[in-house]
């Protein structure tokens, strides 16, 4: 089945649900205003006539209904919630199939000019790989990607657990579902810096005595026997009163600080709470076997419990804000207490473990993202990275992701310590075809597929050089800003042992032809000194000449173009220099049309 038909079918399935739970809901309404009638009327005779003990069975058993069906009607509404929720989920998948990526992140807060490769290769930014790849539901996550984006490092555990997680499609739909459920991307810097805040929130040290607990068990009840007493005459209506005047002055005396800390330092985040809790039940309770994901699991199953405290905290303290019922609670159970003793219980045992299981889940939405490229791209293979010291890159059938089936595919190969010398004319495919090899080297080392139809190839490190620009602000000419970003190149090249690949579009661009020449050899020739390899995309054939000066060390390739009535574009790379060029020719057409 074709990915585009599975999300249809998902869908149609998921609408069929949705309708009849919404069924139900009336059913539920329905019931909730005939219990609330029932109560109503028993109130009514209750006043009008003497109570008989079927009134106030009536009051009663209506009551208890009304709670129970209550209960189903909130949980039906969340489950129509979540399955919406998930349907918006592939409605988006399916539009990314057909080129909307609108709705995801684009990752331009990532956009760093003077990154080794990201401005050049488009990995940040409206339409980049980073808003085609990512899905994430919290702002951890994103960081996450984009960093193995921009440092991709290969680890031979991660594609057997994107593999995995692609398998179950199911599960990603939930994950990501949680994102529409919040309304947008959970906040993880907030969210951590809440739990370092938590870590040191005063509380008083008798609320996790042993003793403070009998207390708080006895003295509720305690309050309720002076209640019952006082009704049938055998002590005084005062005691009562005032039992919980004291009892409410004390248990304000004792929690008001600690409560106004805690709800300070909270403010806003109960909904991300609930998203987080919510995330790691769903990683506890899937069936994962890869070794990654189930480390990454085994490590939060024992947050869900962490969790779901915290979310029982935070629910409690935004209900205080019902004074009428804080007044009663505390009254009759010391809800504040026990609100105070959780949250210094979960304090001890959790606060300071909280950061490592929120960067796991960061992580585990990173990889959720990776594995949806797996799902959406069944065309696409595994990439062969293997243990050499050498650069090895071996491509068949290579193509840019980005032109999905309109790409024109390319064999290409490059050894350790080889250039090859790129020539073509204007819009002939030289630039496209640098950026092919970068964005499927960097999914390749994050253990993504790959758009070829095989890729063999070492570990080494990626550094690109295609759109120098000018930065008048600083004094910096556009000549100038080639000469730093060669420098950079030059000095990342000299900062490890590890071999380097070099992407260049065009070297010394802005300065006169005899003196690009002159320069471009002589830092061609230095460069072939180090522990690199390289593609140099160029308009100066004479360039090509270093093949025949070294030719263990550059060689010649070029994307041809056929000239005749029209320009025959045949973007498939072929060894040797170009022969065709085409900027004359197009501005004579132009001039013709004037």
């Amino acid at each position: 089945m074709e990915v585009s038909e599975y999300y249809k079918n998902q869908s149609e399935g998921l609408e069929i649900q949705i309708n009849a739970l919404k069924r139900w809901n009336k059913w539920w309404i329905t019931g909730e205003i005939l219990c609330a009638a029932g109560m109503l009327a028993a109130v009514v005779f209750m006043v009008m006539w003497p109570v008989r003990a079927w009134m106030t069975g009536l009051l009663i058993g209506a009551f208890c209904l009304w709670l129970i069906l209550s209960r189903f009607d909130q949980k039906n509404n969340r489950h129509i919630s979540c399955l919406q929720a998930s349907l918006k989920v592939l409605l988006l998948e399916s539009k990314a199939l057909c080129g909307d990526y609108t709705q995801f992140p684009s990752g331009e807060k990532y956009i760093d000019p003077h990154h080794e490769f990201a401005l050049d290769l488009d990995i940040f930014g409206k339409g980049s790989l980073f808003n085609r790849i990512a899905r994430s539901v919290t702002s951890g996550g994103s960081d996450f990607l984009a960093d193995s984006l921009t440092h991709p490092k290969w680890e031979s555990n991660r594609q057997e657990a994107l593999i995995e997680l692609s398998r179950q499609e199911s599960f990603m739909t939930r994950f990501k579902s949680q994102r529409i459920l919040q309304g947008k991307e959970m906040d993880t810097q907030k969210m951590l810096q809440v739990m370092q805040d938590f870590s040191v929130c005063p509380y008083p040290s008798i609320a996790v005595s042993g003793l403070s607990k009998i207390l708080g068990w006895l003295l509720p009840a305690g309050f309720i026997a002076m209640v019952i007493l006082s009704v049938f005459h055998v002590i005084s209506s005062l005691i009562p009163v005032w039992w919980g005047i004291i009892q409410l002055i004390f248990v304000f005396a004792l929690c008001n600080k600690s409560l106004k800390s805690i709800g300070d330092v909270s403010s806003g985040l109960s909904q991300s709470s609930i998203g987080y809790a919510d995330l790691v039940e769903q990683i506890a309770d899937a069936d994962f076997h890869s070794p990654r994901n189930k480390a990454l699991q085994l490590h939060l199953k024992e947050s869900v419990k962490a969790f779901k405290i915290l979310r029982q905290v935070l629910k409690s303290l935004n209900s205080r804000a019902n004074l009428i019922g804080l007044v009663l609670f505390d009254l009759i159970f010391l809800s504040d207490f026990w609100l105070v003793r959780k949250f210094a219980l979960w304090q001890r045992q959790y606060a300071t473990r909280m950061k490592d299981w929120i960067d796991l889940v960061s992580e585990m939405d990173a990889l959720v993202s990776m594995a949806t490229v797996w799902f959406n791209h069944p065309e696409a293979v595994a990439a062969e990275v293997v243990d050499s010291e050498k650069l090895l890159f071996e491509a068949r059938g290579l193509y840019h992701p980005f032109l999905g089936k309109k790409a024109v595919r390319n064999d290409f190969n490059l050894g350790s310590r080889e250039f090859v010398l790129l020539t073509g004319a204007n819009m002939a495919g030289k630039s496209t075809f640098l950026r092919t090899v970068g964005v499927n080297v960097i999914l390749a080392f994050n253990a993504m597929p790959v758009f070829a139809e095989s890729l063999k190839l070492s570990r080494f490190r990626l550094f690109s050089s295609m759109r120098t620009s000018d930065d008048l602000e600083h004094g910096i000419s556009y000549f100038n800003a080639e000469l730093l970003r060669l420098q950079q190149l030059i000095t990342y090249c000299k900062t490890s042992d590890e071999p380097t690949l070099i992407l260049l579009d065009e070297i010394l661009k802005g300065t006169n032809s005899l003196d690009k020449l002159n320069g471009s050899k002589l830092f061609l020739q230095f460069i072939s000194k180090m522990n690199v390899s390289g593609i140099i995309a160029t308009h100066d054939l004479a360039l090509s000449k270093l093949s025949d000066e070294y030719p263990g060390t550059f060689r010649n390739a070029c994307f041809e173009i056929q000239l005749g009535t029209d320009i025959t574009y045949s973007y498939r790379i072929s060894p040797g220099v170009a022969r065709n060029q085409n900027a004359t020719y197009l501005l004579k057409q132009i001039l013709k049309d004037l």
